[in-house]
């Protein structure tokens, strides 16, 4: 469900944007931001800039020196505010630059210049395997020599605090670690180099670490277009012609699932990752002590989401029991107890860590995943989520901050509880948006935009 308890957020956001641009009008320009080290040391090179608002797209190119081009070959839309450059050859100076793209008072597209840079890639980097992916316990991690070097420093540690190497390896360009995790999780590898007296980090991977076993199908990932029904109240009413049925997790029947599996339809499977529910089969195992405040719905309450370590048995659980009952994919609600009073100080920055472990999480076991709500994030979980849902865009104006789903290809699917659809729907469908039209307890019937 929907929670929205900072009313102020939107315009205080008109406020400050407002006054950002009467006294710089400059900043409308679309300005390249160059990647900090942080985000630079891997072969993998995110490049961002803020959004032209005269802009029809953009186009990011990377030459080497040699004249070699390493870009994404394809216009970016409007809405798009960074690109991710793969394959750069280490120890090399590049050349980035972003073009802006106009349409002007004739109609003729004008391709601009705004902003070049000149970077090097690191000369050192830690070898990844394929898709950085560590289907083991037991793992050589190795990187290339570099001349002049007195000693290498490496550490390997995951989000949760745990760390399985952190120490110099003189000279040695390679390290083997046992006993690593096959949860899903992420590890962070950092490699320092040490010549004279000068410490220089020069690579950072990250390495998802899982068993080994693969899904059967390929994750499902929905494109715009694609038809559903949400329903999670009363008796599950199969016979709509539709792509995809969005069903309770604990509720919904085997024999529904089965049926809805059987006659070619996806079932993803709800389930609140945010909140506690007193009546949910699992509530004895949530810990008393991350349930905080409730969340305007009887029986519930916000959880305190950086205790991942004490939540992850739930979660883990939870999404077992959707691979065992066959769902192609999950919904996990509440992912944005951040914006709301949940009797915790929770962070933006420790949604995004739960957010990105959920969708590990879920990814590691052949699940699909929607990102519910949480407009203000899209841009950094986009990548990490296979699609989008969302309540209200059109009653709380925020329909524009999806696209980068759209813009990646990736359904963005919604609800509308009041309004006039002739009002609101034309807009929803120019931004390729699946809509629909419900009773605010999800029961069976609807409407949809398209």
């Amino acid at each position: 469900m929907r929670y929205k308890d900072l009313p102020w957020r939107h315009a205080l956001s008109l406020f400050c944007l407002l006054a950002s641009s009467s006294a710089n009008q400059a900043l409308a320009a679309a300005q390249l931001s160059y990647p900090s080290p942080e985000q630079s040391l891997g072969e993998t090179v995110d490049f961002g800039w803020n959004i032209d608002p005269d802009a029809l797209g953009y186009w990011l190119s990377v030459v080497d020196g040699a004249g070699a081009r390493y870009s994404n070959y394809q216009v970016l839309g409007k809405h798009v505010t960074g690109a991710t450059i793969s394959g750069l050859p280490a120890g090399e100076p590049f050349t980035a630059e972003l073009i802006t793209i106009y349409l002007d008072g004739n109609n003729v597209t004008n391709w601009d210049t705004r902003q070049k840079t000149q970077f090097n890639s690191p000369a050192a980097r830690i070898s990844a395997p394929a898709n950085s992916s560590l289907n083991s316990t037991s793992h050589t991690f190795n990187w290339n020599s570099i001349e002049g070097v007195s000693l290498y420093y490496w550490s390997l540690s995951d989000d949760f605090g745990n760390s399985w190497f952190n120490a110099d390896v003189g000279r040695q360009t390679q390290v083997t670690i046992s006993n690593l995790p096959t949860d899903g999780r992420t590890l962070y590898s950092n490699l320092y180099t040490v010549i004279g007296n000068n410490w220089d980090r020069v690579s950072k991977r990250e390495f998802i670490a899982h068993t080994g076993e693969v899904a059967v199908s390929p994750i499902w990932s929905p494109s715009p277009g694609t038809t559903w029904q949400w329903q999670l109240n009363g008796e599950i009413n199969t016979s709509f012609d539709v792509q995809m049925y969005d069903i309770d997790l604990f509720d919904a029947p085997q024999a529904t699932i089965d049926s809805l599996k059987n006659s070619g339809r996806a079932v993803i499977c709800y389930f609140s990752a945010g909140s506690s529910e007193i009546w949910r089969p699992d509530a004895a195992s949530v810990p008393l002590s991350v349930q905080g405040n409730g969340n305007g719905w009887e029986g519930e309450k916000w959880l305190d989401i950086r205790a991942i370590e004490k939540l992850s048995p739930v979660m883990r659980s939870r999404l077992d029991l959707a691979v065992a009952k066959g769902c192609d994919g999950v919904e996990p609600d509440n992912v944005d107890g951040y914006t709301n009073n949940t009797g915790f100080p929770l962070t933006a920055s420790d949604q995004l860590v739960f957010n990105r472990w959920l969708a590990t999480e879920a990814h590691a076991r052949g699940l699909s995943i929607g990102l519910k709500n949480d407009v203000d994030q899209i841009v950094e979980l986009e990548p990490w989520f296979d699609w989008a849902i969302n309540e209200q865009c059109a009653e709380y104006n925020e329909c524009d901050q999806m696209t980068p789903f759209i813009d990646a290809g990736k359904a963005v699917f919604g609800v509308e509880y009041s309004g006039n659809s002739a009002s609101f729907c034309p807009g929803i469908n120019a931004l390729n948006f699946d809509w629909l039209i419900k009773d605010i307890e999800l029961t069976d019937t609807f409407e949809t935009c398209r």
